[in-house]
């Protein structure tokens, strides 16, 4: 099986890429670069770049939702819908950490209430996100505030 980023020149770009966003300001239910972005518009506007090119833009469409939806509700919304598309492979997961080695591009979800609800890039050692009030940033990637809270990873398959 081939993963998308095995290619360095396809792991540049994402760095360059997700480097670009770095300070864009937060800003719910958005994804424009310098303007403002959430967390899962942040990764999927990365990813439809055209210079990272891994997904076709619209492929993965957010539906409007409010802000605390995942304080009320339980139902994996974010998980699902990266699980139903088929250029994803889930990674099983153990305390927070993949089972496999963690590779640039990939995207893990973390939990906060009763749900999964924010999502966050992987590159170069460094978690990329956008997060609320501060924008996006970047983290370590073995910053216990982020490990202890990631739930799910995925990995783009090679198309």
């Amino acid at each position: 099986m081939k993963y998308f980023f095995e290619d360095p020149t396809k792991c540049e770009a994402l760095y360059q890429e997700v480097r670009s966003w770095l300070r864009t300001p937060f800003k719910h239910g958005v994804g424009v670069k310098g303007m403002g972005c959430d967390c899962i518009h942040f990764v999927l506007r990365v990813f439809e770049s055209e210079a990272v090119g891994a997904i076709k833009p619209g492929l993965m469409r957010v539906p409007d939702y409010p802000k605390d939806w995942h304080v009320h509700n339980s139902e994996e919304l974010l998980f699902n819908k990266f699980k139903s598309l088929s250029i994803f492979k889930k990674l099983e997961m153990y305390e927070g950490f993949p089972v496999l080695p963690i590779m640039d591009g990939d995207v893990f979800l973390h939990k906060y209430g009763l749900a999964s609800s924010h999502s966050a890039i992987y590159c170069r050692d460094k978690l990329y996100h956008s997060i609320n009030g501060v924008g996006v940033q970047d983290t370590a990637w073995y910053d216990e505030k982020w490990s202890k809270t990631r739930t799910y990873g995925f990995r783009m398959l090679a198309s």
